[in-house]
Formats: C-alpha cells, structure tokens, sequence
C-alpha cells in the first residue's frame, strides 16, 4: 500500500460505525454500506421486517421505523472479530420512546456482519420482535 492510499476499514471500525450511525445519522451510515448490502432480521417476521437488498430498500424500511421515536438510542457494542477478519459479531442494547404513546422501548440485539473491500456487504440482526410489538402497544 502507497502512502497515498488510504488503510480498508478493519470488521471493529466498521461494526463500531453500524452501531453509532445506523439510527443517528442514516446518511453517515450509508457511507459504511456497499451498494448491494444485504440486511437480514431473521425473527423479523412477527413485526413485519424481512430481508432487504440495497441501500435504497434499507433506507425505505428503516427510516419509519426510526422516525416512530422521540428519541432512540443504541448502546456501544461488544465487538467479536473473527480470525478470517472479513466477519464478527457486535451486541448492543437498544433504547427508546415511542413518539405519541410515549411506550418505552427496551432492546437487546446481536448482529453479524460481513464486510468486504472497507464496506459492509452483509447484516444479519437478531432481536427479539415482542419488544418492538410491545412498545408500539401489540404485544399485549
């Protein structure tokens, strides 16, 4: 590598990055994001999440979601690389209050990401859908 060139983003900053952005600032998020990402909620079914493909189909979907809150948090995350650098996992708590209702939202959420070339090509996010019925007053 040149000193000109710039160091590809390590699977720690990048896992440190979808936990920071990805409710703060979507835009800085997408920045993180290849073009073709995935972004799977294996138990999103319950709660009307399912797989997306590309950063505009993300952007549709994650957007209302994040919108519903006054305010919406995540924790810093526990970060687990694994050896062949390109994956890991990173776990986080979620908080937040539902704007109107004011129903707090308590998430805890474990998250493997794939990442090739300094980008996120792979997301694939546990949680447990009866928090998010919950706080939008369904799981009762």
């Amino acid at each position: 590598m040149s000193s000109g060139e710039t160091k590809a983003r390590s699977i720690e900053d990048l896992m440190r990055a979808h936990v920071r952005y990805m409710v703060a600032s979507l835009d800085k998020w997408l920045e993180f994001l290849s073009d073709d990402v995935t972004f799977e909620f294996p138990y999103g079914e319950a709660v009307g999440a399912k797989t997306l493909s590309g950063k505009q189909a993300i952007v549709e979907a994650l957007s209302p979601f994040v919108a519903a809150f006054e305010h919406l948090e995540l924790g810093e995350p526990k970060l687990f690389s694994l050896r062949d650098e390109t994956q890991g996992f990173c776990e986080f708590d979620g908080t937040g209050t539902v704007k109107g209702s004011g129903r707090k939202y308590n998430q805890h959420y474990l998250t493997h990401i794939r990442c090739q070339g300094g980008k996120i090509t792979h997301i694939k996010e546990f949680f447990d859908p009866y928090q998010v019925l919950q706080a939008f007053g369904k799981g009762e």
